[in-house]
């Protein structure tokens, strides 16, 4: 007996199951995906962040014990402005320097290294402006905030 013949017609019935199956799945999906790109970010108030920021055990070494709710609300006001979101060296170290303690602390893990200074970053709370500040610009300019801070001891 000759099992060619059931051979194709199987694999044509499961080609067709499978176009018949796919056709609409890709559709639904491209149906969810666009209502996924309609998702929006709230924002925490300073008293909130203030408050996180004192829960976080990384806070006393950082430096972000020393923000008060009024500086990270006005630094969250800095971060929105157009000037800061370009990566101008000039804006980011007024931030840091609006910052407080930040720069002693930067400027500390900026003294070991490149890689503390990274670590020193990443201790930030993920809430705090000046962390995505810095997380945000270009390698050669977060050089430049490496090369400042070191400079600030």
């Amino acid at each position: 007996m000759n099992r060619k013949p059931i051979r194709y017609v199987a694999a044509t019935a499961m080609a067709a199951v499978a176009l018949g199956v796919a056709a609409p799945m890709a559709s639904a999906v491209e149906a969810q995906r666009n209502t996924a790109t309609q998702v929006s970010v709230d924002r925490i108030s300073a008293d909130e962040l203030a408050a996180l920021i004192a829960a976080s055990p990384a806070a006393q070494s950082n430096g972000e014990a020393e923000l008060t709710p009024e500086i990270l609300q006005e630094l969250q006001q800095l971060q929105e402005q157009p000037q800061y979101a370009k990566g101008r060296l000039g804006a980011v170290i007024e931030v840091l320097k609006k910052s407080g303690g930040l720069v002693k602390s930067g400027a500390k893990a900026a003294l070991k290294g490149w890689k503390k200074y990274n670590e020193w970053v990443n201790s930030l709370s993920n809430w705090n402006p000046v962390k995505w500040t810095l997380k945000s610009l270009p390698t050669a300019v977060q050089w430049e905030v490496y090369e400042w801070l070191r400079k600030q001891l």
